[in-house]
């Protein structure tokens, strides 16, 4: 009974600290409220769980609110200091573990960061999940720019608290999210470093692998006539990371855009890496011996090349 009391206490505490918080001056459209609550018993930071509307609304209303995760480091405080990361995350599975340990050891190393589900992933997909989005052509390029819209309001929500410093504003995912990182830094010049893992350039080379992450999306690209497709990839091309090079660029000049990939790459040929590469003008950190899959093996020691990258951006210690 006692146990159960606590318990009871616990909730009831947790559910009075939730938060609605405005966001005023958004960077474009009408001011909106996110939706902020303390997750409890994170290891070595703070975390909160949010929730806001997304700027674009589809005809798939669960689609519309945008979920996701923000930790804090534990020292963090009101003085604009602390470099914050938005951290895009893979195809799938939809359970996140991935995006919110890199999230939590990032805030471990004093980095404010934070994920949140993209359209038609998650809590925002329905039963087909992410497949939701090829249910018409209109859907998924909508689903592109509502993916956009999104980055940019995290932007805002990050800004929103006094711990994040506005000109050390970072991005970076793996695979699918780093297709969403060359969005990011094209479509909100206020991200200033960027990490693409495993991802590339020319998205029709992409699509063509027809492995099982491009299976579907090559299915929907080539199922209509010749002319037609080329309509579709036309359409794509506003998305892809090898026509959005010029902030990207600008970035890597000041060595703050990099990418990491894979050399035996089956899903993001590793051609398709370095021709994105060759035109931002900046370095890829080969891993030898590996495939899209396989590198999984790898992925401790990405998310420590991923660490001290944006570590980069910490506070000069003072004296």
């Amino acid at each position: 009974m006692k146990k159960a009391l606590i318990l009871f206490l616990c909730l009831v505490s947790t559910i009075l600290m939730a938060e609605t918080r405005q966001i005023a001056k958004p960077a474009f459209g009408a001011a909106f409220n996110v939706e902020i609550t303390p997750l409890p018993n994170q290891p070595d930071c703070r975390g909160f769980a949010f929730k806001f509307p997304s700027a674009i609304t589809t005809d798939f209303p669960i689609n519309n609110t945008v979920p996701g995760e923000i930790y804090f480091p534990l020292n963090a405080k009101p003085d604009r200091q602390l470099p914050a990361v938005q951290i895009f995350h893979t195809i799938g599975p939809d359970k996140f573990q991935l995006e919110k340990k890199i999230c939590q050891l990032l805030a471990k190393d004093g980095i404010v960061a934070a994920y949140f589900q993209m359209p038609y992933f998650g809590q925002r997909g329905g039963l087909l999940g992410p497949l939701t989005i090829l249910r018409t052509e209109e859907a998924f390029f909508q689903g592109l720019e509502q993916m956009r819209a999104d980055i940019i309001r995290l932007t805002d929500i990050l800004l929103s608290f006094p711990e994040v410093n506005p000109n050390k504003l970072g991005a970076a995912g793996i695979s699918l999210g780093a297709l969403a990182t060359a969005n990011a830094a094209y479509i909100d010049r206020r991200i200033q470093r960027g990490l693409m893992i495993i991802g590339g350039g020319s998205l029709p080379d992409i699509l063509a692998t027809n492995t099982n992450e491009t299976r579907d999306l090559l299915a929907f690209f080539t199922r209509d006539d010749k002319q037609q497709q080329e309509e579709l990839y036309k359409k794509l091309a506003k998305y892809d990371p090898i026509n959005l090079t010029e902030p990207l660029s600008v970035l890597a000049k000041n060595k703050k855009f990099a990418m990491i990939n894979a050399q035996n790459d089956n899903v993001f040929p590793p051609k398709c890496s370095q021709m994105l590469a060759d035109k931002i003008g900046c370095p890829i950190k080969w891993y030898p011996d590996v495939d899209h899959y396989s590198f999984s093996h790898k992925l401790p020691d990405a998310v420590t090349d991923l660490r001290l990258f944006f570590r980069q951006d910490l506070p000069k210690p003072t004296k």
